[in-house]
């Protein structure tokens, strides 16, 4: 893949463009049917936003996730505003209004239209319930979720992420044999990277004042989960306790103690692969846990077997 033809490539008027750039065009609405149909014969589809007219308000039945490869546009997502950047994505769920404005000859905007079966095989299934975005992520495509219905993503810093992004572009460009698969693997690899990177970064005005307040305390209670207490976090985030205590439990489903053990076991589970030199009673009370009783009933209750049958079950696996 040759990025420079890449972009070359994008950057390109094509006829499409030509025609919504022509006066008579531009004074109307485009019907955004005639780009945005989804064929549900298709896993997912890769399509280039047009350039000179506006995309209306519209909603559908599959879940969106919009790349700015270059330039910037302004979009409208269920009833906020959003400048979206180079580099920067959105993430729309299902039955969400938005539109897009103009998009001058210099922007460039990827849309991917993907099935929520196709998101929920390839991405739900992934998530690693102790990652921090991972919360999100799951909330954005949970139907009974109203109060958060996109994210507005930067992987600006993600060069493998970015990576991915122009192989599946190019191979949708210059298709090899087996595309589809081709495409549908470099999608999930997407996806996992998306939430599974510490150097994807989510855009705080794309969210709620309480959703906010979440991704902060969660990123606070992950970096500080070995000497934080709830009173000190919610001083450090300027929130009253009693309604972080709640925030937490109504927007996650676990409660502040629950959230510090994953966080604990989590960084055991890391450590009992790649620390073999400890033991593991070394390892859990570099953790946080005095009491080894107790560490390994939580761990057992999390991960149905016992610390030493995980580390002995992946090193097992990776060896083979």
């Amino acid at each position: 893949m040759n990025e420079q033809q890449l972009k070359e490539q994008l950057m390109r008027l094509d006829e499409r463009d030509e025609r919504h750039n022509l006066p008579e065009y531009r004074v109307s609405l485009i019907d955004y049917l005639e780009y945005d149909k989804f064929n549900s014969d298709e896993s997912f589809m890769i399509t280039r936003n047009p350039r000179f007219t506006p995309t209306p308000d519209h909603s559908h039945d599959f879940v969106e996730l919009n790349f700015m490869f270059e330039g910037e546009c302004d979009q409208i997502i269920d009833g906020k505003p959003q400048r979206l950047k180079k580099n920067q994505m959105t993430l729309i769920d299902t039955n969400t209004v938005h539109s897009i404005g103009v998009l001058g000859e210099n922007d460039v905007l990827i849309n991917f239209t993907m099935s929520r079966e196709f998101v929920e095989k390839y991405l739900i299934s992934l998530l690693d319930e102790e990652n921090t975005l991972s919360y999100f992520f799951a909330n954005t495509l949970n139907p009974g979720n109203t109060s958060m219905n996109y994210i507005v993503f930067d992987v600006s810093e993600n060069e493998r992420i970015l990576n991915f992004l122009y192989e599946l572009i190019w191979e949708q460009l210059y298709p090899t044999r087996n595309s589809r698969k081709i495409k549908e693997t470099m999608m999930q690899l997407i996806l996992m990277d998306l939430v599974g990177s510490g150097k994807t970064l989510v855009e705080q005005t794309s969210l709620s004042p309480s959703n906010q307040i979440i991704l902060r305390a969660l990123q606070y209670m992950e970096k500080n989960f070995l000497n934080c207490s709830l009173k000190q976090m919610a001083i450090d985030l300027h929130v009253h306790q009693v309604y972080l205590t709640s925030l937490l439990k109504e927007q996650t489903g676990l409660s502040y103690s629950q959230h510090i053990s994953r966080f604990k076991l989590e960084k055991i589970k890391r450590m009992l692969l790649e620390r073999p030199d400890l033991s593991i009673e070394e390892i859990s009370t570099q953790c946080g846990y005095s009491n080894q009783t107790f560490f390994y009933s939580k761990f057992k209750e999390a991960y149905h077997m016992t610390p030493r049958q995980y580390r002995q079950e992946a090193l097992k696996n990776w060896k083979s």
